[in-house]
C-alpha cells in the first residue's frame, strides 16, 4: 500500500524487470498502454471497450511483449496495474470473460519461463 512506498524501500526488487500497465477511456474512445524503462507502447482500442477491458488488454499485451523478449528467462518480472478490478478478475476462481481467460493463459505461459508477479 501507499505507506510501504512512502516509509520503506520500494517493494519492487531492484533487479527485477518492472512493467507498468494502464487502460483508460475518454469520451467515446479507449486505449491501453505499457511503460518500462526500455518500453513505451500504446494501443488505441476504438469506441467499444470499457475501462475494465482496456486494463485487461494492457496487462495481456504486456505479458505478450515480455514473452517475446530474450532476457526474460529466469528473471523476476513484475507487472504493475492500478486496476483492482482487473487483478481480482485474474485471481478469481470463476472466470466468465473470454478476454480475462486469454489474459490469464498468457500470464501462465509467461510464468512458465520467469518468476512473475502482478501488483
Amino acid at each position: 500500500d501507499r505507506s510501504v512506498w512512502l516509509e520503506e524501500a520500494s517493494p519492487i526488487p531492484e533487479n527485477s524487470l518492472s512493467f507498468y500497465t494502464d487502460g483508460s477511456r475518454m469520451e467515446d474512445s479507449a486505449g491501453a498502454g505499457i511503460f518500462a524503462p526500455d518500453c513505451v507502447m500504446s494501443f488505441p482500442l476504438g469506441h467499444f471497450p470499457s475501462v475494465f477491458q482496456a486494463e485487461i488488454i494492457a496487462i495481456n499485451e504486456c505479458a505478450r511483449f515480455c514473452w517475446t523478449r530474450n532476457d526474460i528467462s529466469n528473471h523476476e518480472v513484475i507487472i504493475c496495474s492500478d486496476s483492482q478490478a482487473a487483478l481480482k478478475a485474474l485471481a478469481s476462481y470463476s472466470i466468465r470473460s473470454r478476454l480475462v481467460l486469454q489474459c490469464l493463459n498468457d500470464l501462465k505461459d509467461l510464468a512458465s519461463v520467469c518468476r512473475l508477479s502482478l501488483v
